[in-house]
């Protein structure tokens, strides 16, 4: 569990209905290419200073310059679960000036022969909007506003715990010569748990397994949208 510095809850204005015209054109439109010219650009480290998070919110988030994400992101009710996740993002600014960031993640299924199939889908969608301090991100569809704040690997390691020195963060479970429950990841909040690792567990449960090459988040196994990285190394329904 790592340690907020701030707590304090910032809600910004709401919309008047959640039938935004521009969410449905942000969902439906076709992927954008990264660096697309005239799209402002959101890359960095940003963290929530609130200590209650809800369904939806996204308490940590890194937008990387080679077009991939990785984030904590918040499921089910009051936040009871947290997952951290990476994949592909890309930005799409509406015909009225609105920015959206594009979450991706990999649709996972079955062949006729049982072989494992994937492909690229949006997760989910946010408006995406600057202010002194950071961003706010408003889900599609959704009329509430998270305020996310810029941040540091440096930062992300003390609030979590850890102990920072040169380009490396001592996170505090792990013990010398010890396998370590802990990995640093400053995109999903700096010093998180260890994701399970099994590749019968990931093969049973339909995830795909990245064999030597973990992912950014530690993991080595991808699991489908609508579904997350257990304890136990499976592909768990959200």
């Amino acid at each position: 569990m790592r340690t907020i510095l701030v707590a304090s809850l910032v809600l910004v204005g709401c919309a008047a209905s959640t039938d935004v015209p521009d969410d449905s054109e942000a969902v439906d439109a076709p992927p954008q290419l990264a660096g697309k010219a005239d799209a402002p650009q959101f890359l960095g480290i940003y963290a929530s200073h609130t200590t209650h998070h809800y369904n939806g919110d996204i308490p940590d988030l890194e937008l990387r310059g080679d077009g991939h994400f990785i984030r904590e992101r918040c499921y089910r009710s009051n936040c009871s679960l947290m997952a951290p996740e990476t994949d592909a993002f890309d930005q799409y600014t509406s015909a009225s000036g609105h920015t959206y960031v594009r979450f991706y993640g990999q649709q996972i299924s079955l062949d006729s022969d049982g072989n494992i199939q994937n492909e690229s889908a949006v997760a989910d969608v946010y408006e995406i909007r600057a202010f002194t301090k950071g961003v706010q991100l408003r889900k599609a569809y959704s009329t509430r506003w998270q305020s996310l704040y810029l941040s540091s690997p440096s930062l992300a390691c003390a609030t979590s715990g850890g102990t920072y020195s040169g380009s490396d963060c001592t996170c505090p479970l792990n013990q010398p010569n010890v396998w370590q429950v802990q990995v640093f990841v400053p995109g999903a909040g700096g010093c998180i748990a260890t994701p399970g690792a099994s590749e019968d567990n990931c093969d049973t449960s339909h995830g795909m397994w990245a064999d030597d090459d973990g992912t950014v988040i530690g993991s080595y196994c991808i699991c489908s949208i609508g579904q997350y990285l257990d304890a136990t190394g499976a592909c768990a329904a959200i």
